[in-house]
This record gives structure tokens, C-alpha cells and sequence, in this order.
């Protein structure tokens, strides 16, 4: 990911969204860590990562919401709580 608010008008690469779930156990519990990769697996997920207090995925901004709603669904309606 690159910030690219000091480009000054230079293009690289293409627009992404970072959607974030938020969890300790994401990051300390391999099991809640592929349940929510699970949950997204679907979409075009260009990176993540699972740090501090949150597991992060990269998508195209197209799918950002969808992706939240996949999260969301797998870890809090799926018995995460």
C-alpha cells in the first residue's frame, strides 16, 4: 500500500480497500484467523494481515462493502461474538 497523497499527480498501481475486523482473537487464534479468511474467499482479496487487534484484508474498493458484510456475517452472526 502506498500513500500516495505526495505523488503529486504520479499513478501507480490501482485503487484498493482495506476493510478491517476487529479481534484479539483473530490475531492470537489460528482458528478465528481462517474463519474469517474463510469468510471472504470468494472475493478478490490481494493481501492480508492479522496484527495487534485485527485481521485486515485489501480488496477493490468494489467489493469493500461486500467484504464487510462476509466478515461480519461469518464472525458475529456465525457465533463469534
Amino acid at each position: 500500500l502506498i500513500d500516495s497523497r505526495n505523488l503529486h499527480g504520479r499513478e501507480i498501481g490501482t485503487a484498493v480497500a482495506a476493510v478491517t475486523a476487529v479481534g484479539r482473537r483473530l490475531v492470537t487464534d489460528p482458528r478465528w484467523t481462517e474463519r474469517a479468511l474463510s469468510a471472504v474467499h470468494a472475493l478478490p482479496v490481494q493481501r492480508w494481515w492479522a496484527v495487534g487487534d485485527g485481521l485486515t484484508v485489501v480488496v477493490p474498493p468494489d467489493v469493500a462493502v461486500r467484504a464487510q458484510r462476509l466478515l461480519h456475517d461469518g464472525l458475529v452472526d456465525g457465533g463469534a461474538g
